[in-house]
């Protein structure tokens, strides 16, 4: 058994968020390739302090369980079906404020990889 290290929901002085050994942090997987899902999620769920709350397969259902579960992360691919990943990541940014959105991609166009890194407030993946 491992001891969790995870997100505080007290903020600290500064107003950020530290760290606990009582609240994961609770992550939304948005990845329409259903076995590379299921890894990302397996992969999430068997690292301390991380519990993956949801997952879904376009930007559609992304915005909904984004709006219905309020996660700290957002593990969100480019190239979701319905809406892509950059505009689904613009839609839940201006919903849900706290969030974290990580991009996830396969994508070789340094256009698209261009536009997630100018609108990417953390990382690329």
């Amino acid at each position: 058994m491992c001891a969790s290290i995870a997100q505080s929901q007290k903020p600290e002085p500064n107003g950020r968020r530290g760290l606990s050994h009582a609240t994961p942090v609770r992550v939304l997987v948005a990845e329409d390739f259903v076995q590379y899902r299921r890894c990302i999620c397996s992969t999430l769920a068997s690292l301390c302090g991380l519990q993956v709350v949801g997952e879904v397969s376009d930007g559609l259902k992304a915005i909904q369980k984004a709006v219905e579960l309020r996660p700290d992360l957002i593990v969100l691919d480019i190239g979701l079906p319905c809406l892509n990943g950059i505009e689904t990541a613009r839609q839940i940014s201006k919903l849900v404020r706290d969030s974290k959105i990580i991009f996830l991609t396969q994508e070789s166009s340094s256009d698209v990889v261009q536009v997630a890194l100018a609108w990417a407030r953390g990382a690329t993946l």
